[in-house]
């Protein structure tokens, strides 16, 4: 049996409260010296040294070779993090955490930081209603409330001068804080003279993809309770396997949709009036400068609204990434293939694990589905669904991580996209964290309500069904049926996905059915029936001239043509209803309003 072994080293190096960028270091002063190692108040030294909790240190930063992804050196400031602003930065011991060790680490309380406790992150959806509104009261609260600790940078290190002399730091709240860190984690390299290099992004698309997003959580999680001074507040998350719509979508949770702009959130719930930061990635890019966390558009949601999203992961999809034992494979990116980092992150086929060129799986569908600020990756943490959505992520990572027990290894430490190999310091984060210490979540303070019975190796299932495949066309061999009231046949199969030789799938591989193939046939009779549902707005975004449509139904009579109803009809007819009655149209349109079209990148 495999075990994911944590020597008693690295877990001294965990920490707790962590961002950019500690308001004492925000300063010319911190940025000529190079150094983020601030006074602990409680006894008045850097780092808290004189009580034990920790030292001020040089930073080690991994000399791992990184994959050719990348091809400069010294064009980014996340490059070696955090070197380009500080060489110098607390290092908390044991228990303690926080930029100026004066915190605990997670999961950890008290004045010593002796008291554990693991909090529950329970299903949204089970929530009782007092939760319900204390979750949406304390996520409003984080999006008004300025953060006490930290400020965002608004320039890059460069333009705040050799020495400090021009330091460019902002206030943001809170919840804005964690849109304004997902930006930057995901922004391009600017080159200068108007270039900038976008093949690069420290959270996404690469082996750090869940662990990134893991301390992201903790983080914000920290950040809420030390506001609310609620410490038994834990980040719930959103079961939405198998799910068709939006079930959180309403306004005692994460808000409904506006009955008169379909784009937008309900006014009726406090996240219809928030507006977002960083989300128009393209005019930063085209201004050759960072998002300066203002203030921008309403918050966007339409979700199911997008043709080529209709719907999110399915449990099948979900128990068959869990069949997956390989953490992450060569090369580490967005190409790699039967790998559960990048199945979960949704960068290829659910079914397979093969790469299938712009479609979006698992993480990238939800995302998509959902259609708005969620859809646009630098932009996308501005939606308090982001949090929830995440967090399911998180619990099926750990689901994961506890049936097939991967060893430290099995992490890639060399030739990853950069700021992904073990070693790397995660951006944009100080104290600095490295990704391998946040494999396991056993010793952070939190634990899901439905992991909660399940130990290491406990979940056994070493063999799941693929989903099915679409059905063949219907056929009866050496005789054409099309168009005819002849019953033929179909089938479809899937395939059992075993962890190596083990395990067995019970059920049937194949599966037929009788079926008439009405594909493309124009001998159908019919009759005029109903007005079709208004189409969705045809452009859907950026244009004045939008419009919707519907047409009248022309229902095909089968029965006057010899077929039984009681068989599958299999394709799509063109039936013949003849001339609509005098002064009936067979289609009609209406103008609609939309909103501008987003700016940045598709989780495709």
């Amino acid at each position: 049996m495999r075990s994911l072994c944590v020597s008693v080293s690295l877990l001294l190096l965990v920490g707790s409260c962590l961002c950019q960028f500690p308001r004492p270091c925000a300063n010319s002063e911190g940025l000529r010296t190079k150094e983020c190692c601030p006074v602990w108040e409680g006894d008045g030294s850097a780092c808290g040294i004189k009580s034990g909790r920790g030292k001020c240190a040089e930073v080690k930063v991994s000399n791992a070779a990184i994959s050719k992804q990348y091809p400069y050196h010294g064009k980014d400031d996340r490059e070696d993090w955090p070197l380009a602003f500080y060489n110098r930065t607390c290092n908390c011991f044991g228990r303690f955490g926080g930029y100026q060790c004066g915190e605990c680490r997670f999961g950890y309380y008290g004045p010593d930081c002796s008291s554990y406790n693991n909090h529950v992150r329970k299903n949204v959806m089970k929530l009782s209603d007092e939760e319900k509104k204390k979750l949406v009261d304390y996520f409003d609260l984080a999006k008004s409330t300025v953060n006490p600790d930290y400020v965002i940078a608004t320039a890059t290190r460069e333009e705040m001068g050799l020495n400090g002399e021009n330091p460019q730091f902002a206030d943001a709240t809170t919840f804005d804080l964690f849109a304004w860190i997902h930006y930057y984690v995901t922004h391009p390299t600017f080159l200068g003279n108007g270039e900038v290099f976008a093949n690069i992004d420290f959270a996404h698309m690469a082996s750090a993809f869940p662990i990134w997003h893991r301390v992201e959580l903790l983080f914000f999680e920290n950040e809420i309770k030390k506001l609310t001074k609620d410490n038994e507040f834990a980040i719930p998350y959103w079961d939405w396997r198998g799910k068709t719509d939006c079930d959180i979508c309403t306004d005692d949770l994460m808000g409904g949709q506006d009955p008169n702009f379909p784009n937008l959130i309900s006014s009726k719930s406090p996240f219809g009036h928030w507006k977002g930061v960083c989300t128009l990635p393209e005019t930063y890019i085209k201004e050759g400068k960072l998002c300066d966390g203002k203030k921008e558009g309403l918050l966007l949601r339409n979700a199911g609204n997008d043709d080529l999203y209709q719907r999110m992961p399915s449990s099948n999809e979900v128990e068959l990434m869990m069949a997956f034992d390989e953490y992450d494979t060569n090369p580490f990116n967005r190409t790699s293939e039967r790998s559960f980092r990048n199945m979960l992150e949704g960068w290829v086929s659910s079914r397979t694990g093969k790469v299938v060129d712009g479609k979006g799986y698992m993480h990238n569908l939800v995302h998509n589905f959902l259609n708005g600020t969620m859809s646009i990756i630098e932009a996308t943490a501005n939606d308090p669904i982001f949090f929830l959505h995440h967090a399911f992520i998180d619990s099926l990572m750990e689901r994961w991580l506890r049936k097939h027990l991967p060893f430290y290894e099995d992490f890639p430490n060399e030739g990853a996209p950069i700021g992904h190999s073990q070693g790397y310091h995660m951006v944009p984060f100080l104290p600095i964290y490295r990704n391998i210490e946040y494999m396991l979540s056993k010793n952070l303070g939190y634990e899901y309500d439905y992991l909660q019975e399940l130990t290491a190796n406990v979940d056994v299932d070493v063999a799941v069904w693929s989903d099915w495949s679409d059905w063949s066309d219907c056929t009866i061999p050496g005789l054409d049926i099309r168009c005819k009231p002849i019953p033929g046949t179909q089938a479809r199969d899937r395939r059992c996905v075993r962890h190596g030789e083990d395990g067995t799938c019970v059920g049937d591989t194949t599966e037929t059915r009788a079926c008439y193939n009405i594909r493309e046939c124009c001998n159908l009779k019919g009759t005029w029936g109903a007005w079709s549902d208004w189409s969705r707005c045809r452009p859907s975004c950026g244009s004045f001239n939008s419009k919707q449509f519907r047409e009248r139904i022309c229902d095909a009579d089968y029965a006057a043509s010899g077929y039984t109803e009681s068989i599958t009809f299999y394709g799509k007819p063109e039936v013949n209803c003849g001339e609509l009655p005098e002064f009936q149209t067979k289609t009609e349109s209406k103008p609609c309003d939309v909103p501008n079209c987003l700016e940045g990148r598709r989780f495709v």
